[in-house]
């Protein structure tokens, strides 16, 4: 019997020594944060293209061999620059005959009204028959619209010789040239020498949806409204300008109106035909309150986030988002600016969650006014349905 005993006392004892209590489950670790309030623009977002301020198709007005190009493809010419030249001694040779042809005529007015003025006398005296009179008088007015047709065809010759020589008619950057030095060039066959576009200011083209249109006409009767325009999606660098064309009509087949802003581009950094982003400037949102695009959580019932108490435990806060200001979003409803909220570590977390508050040395900042990323609702303006910040689409509102 003790045999037995010294036998299974040892596997009681390490029976019982297995059954230790389990170590409770660790704590969630989050990093809060808190809602920013500043002042933030209310605006809408399109897609568009620039436009030259002016482009000029340049064109020879006579034919010619084409003897002289004055300037580099691709780059700036003045105002009243020389671009071409066209051989001109056709012209002149043209200039020469048709001022000798007013010579002539004007020579032959002058014998005429010398003779109607000596029979002018004759006939007072009934030496010389009226009918014989009046032709001479006849004769006079024939030569002077001789001369009269003679001076067009002078200053028809002088304006042909005038076009031999082809000027820049604004400051402008040039295009590819169409034709070679040495050619022969018609006003028929060359219908483009060059290009010239102006780029500086230019056009922000784009189309706006009809259902834009009541809404930017109420906010531009209160003024100018300003446009931001961000080539290859840089909106850390907008180039301002204002909407200056509303057109006149929708178009039908896309429920679109065209519209236009200008801006200064003094630097020629933006490029006729170039694709850009282009937003139009409402009004201003006063005392918004703004939290970081990724605090904000999705669930079936819509955005939400987690906030976190005094005893650190969290809850659900179910909020009405607006549009996205660069890296923080517009909180319309449903948080307040004490609201310690979680930024990250809401993977685990749940309603009544106790959690473990990670310190860090981040804090939010508000987004600079004019470096805004994202647009608004054409319907709800502060709705943001046109575009949505990347959200987690795990739904854990407890909902």
């Amino acid at each position: 019997m003790r045999h037995v005993l010294s036998i299974l006392l040892p596997i009681i004892c390490l029976s019982s020594c297995s059954k230790q209590v389990p170590p409770a489950p660790r704590l969630p670790v989050v990093i809060l944060t808190t809602p920013v309030v500043q002042d933030v623009p209310l605006y809408l977002d399109y897609a568009g293209h620039v436009e030259a301020y002016k482009t000029i198709d340049v064109q020879s007005q006579i034919a010619g061999e084409l003897t002289g190009m004055y300037f580099e493809e691709g780059t700036e010419v003045k105002e009243g620059e020389v671009l071409f030249t066209i051989d001109s001694r056709p012209y002149i040779a043209a200039l020469d005959k048709a001022e000798a042809s007013l010579a002539q005529s004007i020579a032959s007015m002058k014998y005429a009204e010398e003779t109607a003025r000596r029979y002018s006398k004759l006939v007072q005296q009934e030496y010389v028959a009226l009918l014989q009179y009046d032709q001479y008088l006849t004769n006079v007015l024939v030569e002077q619209a001789s001369v009269e047709a003679n001076e067009a065809e002078v200053e028809t010759a002088r304006l042909n010789l005038g076009y031999t020589t082809i000027y820049s008619p604004i400051s402008a950057v040039a295009g590819k040239k169409q034709i070679d030095v040495g050619n022969y060039i018609t006003p028929a066959e060359n219908p483009s020498l060059i290009v010239l576009n102006q780029i500086n200011p230019v056009f922000a083209s784009f189309f706006a949806p009809d259902v834009d249109l009541p809404i930017i006409q109420k906010y531009q009767t209160s003024g100018e409204l300003k446009a931001h325009v961000f080539l290859n999606q840089d909106t850390n660098h907008p180039f301002e300008g204002k909407l200056t064309l509303i057109d006149n009509q929708v178009d039908e087949s896309t429920g679109t109106i065209f519209m236009k802003a200008t801006l200064c581009n003094d630097n020629k950094e933006l490029w006729p035909g170039e694709f850009i982003d282009i937003r139009i400037i409402l009004t201003e949102i006063k005392d918004a309150i703004l939290l970081p695009t990724q605090a904000i959580q999705l669930g079936q019932q819509g955005h939400f986030v987690f906030t976190v108490d005094q005893d650190n435990v969290t809850s659900v806060k179910k909020v009405k988002t607006g549009q996205i200001q660069k890296n923080m979003i517009v909180i319309e409803e449903g948080l307040s600016v004490t609201d310690r909220v979680v930024l990250e570590g809401q993977l685990n977390l749940y309603p009544g969650a106790k959690v473990i508050i990670q310190e860090t040395d981040t804090v939010p900042t508000a987004p600079d006014n004019d470096s805004v990323t994202e647009v608004s609702s054409p319907k709800k303006l502060l709705g943001g349905y046109r575009s949505r910040p990347t959200l987690n689409l795990t739904d854990r509102s407890g909902s």
